[in-house]
Order: structure tokens, then C-alpha cells, then sequence
């Protein structure tokens, strides 16, 4: 499929050539022959997999980039290539009110089913402190150091709240402080620096030590207090002016540290206090992302080939297998060329929202397409913000910004879709796992938008780099051709492709409405 999706980003550049007058019709059809004959020769192919390529070929044919005896000659290729072996059930659109028909996501601790209360969740009837059952793991992780350093050297998250708190100085100065999740102290100190009166850093991992050893050598004892501790549990002498905190998580909510930011919020500030940050900008957008797709699908074709293993047949697991690839949430990094719609926009303001609410939300969206494409994922991204009397200082995660360590995340479909206008919504429900359980709702019109299309589980990210991802950094403005649209692949200006790094990674069309240039981004080396 990736080498279907190159030749058709292929087929489009030439025409945007032959209609720029830099190649003539002779070339463009010349070169657009020897595209085609490139398709006729396809290895076995998924079914899902299969039913892309149909979508690709189709708007290839609107696009009158394929006349109608090569689209049916390329269309019998494909079912020609068709797997037959691999044949299984996916997950389709079910009625209205069909959520509980589909598998209950496992986890290690039993179907995730919590209320809204606010100090407890509720599973299968039985009330548990939030407290959940792997805070010794989780705040663990939080007391590796090498965790740590992953975080503050990500300059996009720590310069942003840096400035976001020395830009508002005035806002601190004299002022009693918390800083909720304080980690190695960063915060705290960049507080204390801001000329806050008393900071009490709290942080429940091991980290504690760690950061009470950083202040004292900064000379900031005396103005920070680390407190070891949950925030839930732990007390302080006095109500405070501002409360700081990094509680983002990927797709913003995982991890539920924006529980335990609101419960500081609630146990602590005075009325007409500051919160930094104060509010997020959730985005919810359909994506294209045909490679990741791909890579997806095939984690699960090994247990294809175990027809005969040992003996035994293990083949029929693989609908399991892929069933089960395909609920997990992706962290991968999604460029503007991949967003198939505008995104729809959903706020959370700190200042008002209550744990309850957080704990089970319903974040809508409306797409609308100028034409049909084709999209093949849910993307999620989101934006935080720092108001007070020095300005507004934003945090961004979209795909047409510096990279950051949250990347962008996407909800797999079971295939691809071509669709024009989308509605429906995400539903979040907390769980005991210290993060959600993610079901997609929607359909092509209003009377669609309550069913569901699939179940999400983001125990853990799934992490989905490029090969080269972390070890190259690409600069489009190291490659003429790219800036000027002239081309749209790695291989056109010389980079390297292979497995897993696609020929078009720089430029993944939509289907139908390519862009004329290839928009000017810069890709950095991630956070490996």
C-alpha cells in the first residue's frame, strides 16, 4: 500500500508539472504509463489493506489521473492480490445504541467501568479509593531519572513554561505558590525566580529527594518546601495565590494528573486565584495516515503464518491479534499534509471544570470536507495556555508546530473511509489504570452520530516512529525541489527510503485535494 500511495502522490505531481508547464504533454504521459505498469505487480494483500487501494485507485479516476480501462485493470490487481487466507471479520458501524455489542477492552485489573465521583470510582459495583491500583509503578516512573531528563530536555515544553511564568513576574511577586506533580522542582523554582514569597512543591515519587537536593543548590530553600506526597493526601499551612503544574498527558488527559491539578485547585486556591496554565484547547481531526495504518495491520500476520506451528494451528487468533493493535491509542507524529479536515475544537478551562466532569466527557466534532477524502484515523492534539497580566503564552502540540515529547495521537479505524462530512463525538471515561477508555461515535449524518465505530484502550502509548525518526533531522529548506513543490518524496531529492520510512513521508496526499506545495515544516529529531 505504501508503494500504492507513492505512485499516486507520483501521478499528481506530474500533473501539477504538465499544468505549470514544466514538463509537456508527451513526458507527462510517458512518465504517467510507467506509474501505472509500477501498480500491476502487487504482493498478497490484507483485505483492509485491499479496500484502501480501491479508495486510492477511485480517486485517481475522478482526479482523470487513470482512464477508465486502467482503473479496471488495476481494480483486478488488487482483488487479484487479495489474501484470501487473511480473510477475517472487522469491527463495523453498528446501530445506535449498539455500544455494549462490541468486546469489552481487557485490563489488568478487570473491565473499566468508573463513576463520577469525586473521591472514588465504582467497577462492576464495587467502590475503590482513586487511588489506583499501580500508583507504586506509575509514580516509579516518575522517580526514574532517565524519565525526567526525557522531559526537560523536550525545550518546546520546558521553555514554554519558563516564559509563560517569567513573562508574568508581576503575577508572582509576593505571592504563595503550589506547584502540583513538581517532579525534579523546575517549576517551583521558576516560581521562586519569579519572586513568589513561599512555593510548596508537591510530589509523591522518590523525585522528592531529588528535587529538595536541586533547590538547596540553587539557593531556593528558603522560599520552597518540597512536600513528599499525593496531593490528594497531603496537607499545607496556608491557601495559595497560584497553582503551577505540567498535568499534560498524551491526547492531554492520560494519566488523569489534571484530576489531581483540579483537586489542589479545590483543596487550596483562593477565590480569584491563578492557575498556570489555565486552560487547553483539545483538537479532534480525521487523518490519513496510510504507513502507520499499514504497520498497524501487519503486527498481526505472524500468527497467519503459524498454520502449522508445532504442529498446531494458531492462525485463527489473528483476528484477535489485529482487533487488538487497532483499540490501542498511537503516539506518532502527524504531519499538516495528513489532516484530511479542519479540526473541531473543544475547551477545557481549569478554572471552572470539576473532577466529575473530567472523569466522563463527551468532546464533539463536526468535519466538513471541501471534497471527498479519504482519512483512515481520529487524530487528537491540543494547545495549553498561560494567561495573566503579562500576556498569553501558548503551549502547542498541533501537527504545523515544533514537535514536542506529546507528539499527536491517533484512534486507528478498523479500514479507510471517503467521506465528505463526518459527525459525532469521543467519549473519555476514566478508569483504574490512571488513564481512559476511548470510544469514537459517528457517522455521515446527524442521525449517525451516536454509533459507534470503535473501542480505544491508552493503558500504555503505543509508540510508531519512522525508522530514521531520532536519528535524522529533515529540513524542507534543505531541498529546493520539496520547497517549490516540485517534489514529493524522499527519494526525488536522494533521502533514503525502505520498510517503515515511506517514499511520500514528507507529503501524504488526502485522496482527493493535494496541495500545489509541499507546506514548509520543519521536522525535528524526537525525543527517542
Amino acid at each position: 500500500f505504501v508503494v500504492m500511495d507513492g505512485v499516486a502522490d507520483v501521478l499528481r505531481s506530474l500533473k501539477s508539472w504538465q499544468e505549470e508547464e514544466l514538463i509537456d504533454s508527451v513526458e507527462f504521459h510517458e512518465k504517467r504509463q510507467q506509474c501505472v505498469a509500477g501498480l500491476r505487480f502487487l504482493p498478497k494483500l490484507h483485505p483492509t489493506i485491499v479496500k484502501s487501494c480501491l479508495l486510492q485507485l477511485k480517486s485517481l479516476l475522478h482526479e482523470a489521473l487513470l482512464t477508465e480501462a486502467e482503473f479496471k485493470e488495476l481494480k483486478g490487481h488488487v482483488l487479484t492480490a487479495l489474501d484470501l487466507e487473511g480473510t477475517a471479520p472487522t469491527t463495523t458501524l453498528l446501530p445506535a445504541g449498539a455500544d455494549n455489542a462490541l468486546p469489552e477492552l481487557s485490563t489488568p485489573n478487570g473491565p473499566p467501568r468508573p463513576s463520577t465521583a469525586e473521591e472514588d470510582v465504582v467497577v462492576d459495583g464495587k467502590k475503590y479509593d482513586r487511588k489506583s491500583a499501580n500508583d507504586d509503578k506509575y509514580f516509579g516512573y516518575y522517580a526514574d531519572f532517565a524519565h525526567q531528563d526525557l522531559m526537560l530536555n523536550d525545550a518546546v515544553r520546558t521553555g514554554t513554561y519558563q516564559q509563560g511564568i517569567m513573562q508574568n513576574k508581576a503575577d508572582f511577586d509576593g505571592k504563595v505558590v503550589i506547584d502540583v506533580g513538581a517532579g525534579t522542582g523546575i517549576l517551583s523554582m521558576f516560581a521562586a525566580r519569579a519572586g513568589a514569597r513561599k512555593v510548596y512543591a508537591i510530589e509523591a515519587s522518590d523525585m522528592a529527594d531529588t528535587a529538595e537536593k536541586l533547590i538547596a543548590h540553587n539557593g531556593l530553600s528558603h522560599v520552597i518546601t518540597v512536600v513528599k506526597g499525593r496531593v490528594e493526601d497531603v496537607t499545607i499551612p496556608e491557601e495559595v495565590d497560584i497553582i503551577v503544574s505540567e498535568p499534560l498527558g498524551f491526547f492531554l488527559f492520560n494519566e488523569q494528573m489534571i484530576q489531581s491539578y483540579i483537586a489542589a485547585r479545590d483543596r487550596w486556591l483562593k477565590p480569584g486565584g491563578l492557575m498556570f496554565p489555565c486552560h487547553s484547547v483539545f483538537f479532534i481531526a480525521p487523518c490519513y495516515v496510510p504507513e502507520t495504518h499499514a504497520a498497524t495491520l501487519q503486527k498481526s500476520r505472524s500468527w497467519l503464518e503459524k498454520k502449522s506451528f508445532y504442529g498446531l494451528d494458531y492462525s485463527c487468533v489473528e483476528v484477535d491479534c489485529r482487533q487488538q493493535h487497532l483499540q490501542r491509542i498511537i503516539a506518532d507524529q502527524v504531519l499538516p499534509a495528513q489532516v484530511c479536515a479542519k479540526a473541531t475544537e473543544s475547551m477545557i478551562d481549569y478554572r471552572t471544570i470539576t473532577i466529575a466532569e473530567l472523569d466522563d466527557m463527551k468532546l464533539p466534532f463536526t468535519w466538513e470536507a471541501t471534497s471527498k477524502v479519504v482519512w483512515d484515523s481520529v487524530g487528537m492534539w491540543f494547545d495549553t495556555f498561560f494567561v495573566g497580566s503579562g500576556g498569553t503564552v501558548c503551549l502547542s502540540t498541533r501537527p504545523d508546530q515544533k514537535l514536542t515529547a506529546w507528539y499527536q495521537c491517533l484512534c486507528l479505524l478498523p479500514e479507510a473511509r471517503l467521506s465528505q462530512h463526518f459527525f459525532g463525538y469521543v467519549h473519555l471515561k476514566a478508569n483504574r489504570e490512571r488513564t481512559y477508555d476511548v470510544v469514537v461515535h459517528g457517522g455521515e449524518d446527524q442521525a449517525q452520530s451516536h454509533t459507534v465505530v470503535q473501542r480505544y484502550g491508552f493503558t500504555l502509548p503505543v509508540y510508531r516512529y519512522y525508522d530514521h525518526f531520532g536519528e535524522l533531522i529533515w529540513d524542507i529548506t534543505q531541498y529546493p525541489a520539496l520547497q517549490a513543490g516540485h517534489a514529493t518524496s524522499l527519494a526525488q531529492v536522494g533521502q533514503p527510503t525502505g520498510p517503515g520510512l515511506a517514499p511520500s513521508l514528507l507529503h501524504v496526499g488526502n485522496g482527493y485535494a493535494l496541495p500545489q506545495a509541499i507546506p514548509q515544516v520543519q521536522m525535528t529529531a524526537g525525543l527517542a
